[in-house]
């Protein structure tokens, strides 16, 4: 029991790992979200690489815990519940979540990371 415990715990790990490679698809879905001039709240799925985490912990939208009628009605309370705060400090808030989490530097830095040729190899 503790080793299946232990290997689901690492499969887990690695699956939130490997998301990240992932999400490049959709980074300018995310950006747009995120980086619009509006400041919009989100709604997203649970265990989206660390976003939900940042959403939740940042009340900036509502994560799903499942996709049901039940989940999707908490959702439209939780929106229009953010959506009845100030919308300029709502926005602003967002909006610096965006750019601390989710700017087009820091995808950069981590790209060429990746990608880089090491000096020892030239």
């Amino acid at each position: 029991y503790l080793f299946l415990k232990a290997w689901y715990t690492i499969v887990a790990y690695v699956k939130r790992y490997l998301l990240l490679f992932k999400i490049y698809k959709y980074d300018i879905v995310y950006i747009h979200l995120w980086g619009t001039p509006f400041g919009l709240p989100i709604v997203i799925t649970s265990n989206i690489s660390d976003d939900s985490d940042i959403i939740e912990k940042n009340n900036a939208g509502y994560v799903l815990k499942s996709l049901t009628d039940k989940e999707y009605n908490q959702a439209i309370v939780k929106i229009d519940d953010l959506l009845k705060e100030d919308k300029d400090l709502l926005k602003k808030r967002i909006r610096a979540l965006a750019y601390k989490y989710r700017n087009f530097d820091i995808a950069e830095k981590i790209y060429k990371q990746i990608y880089s040729v090491p000096d020892t190899v030239k």
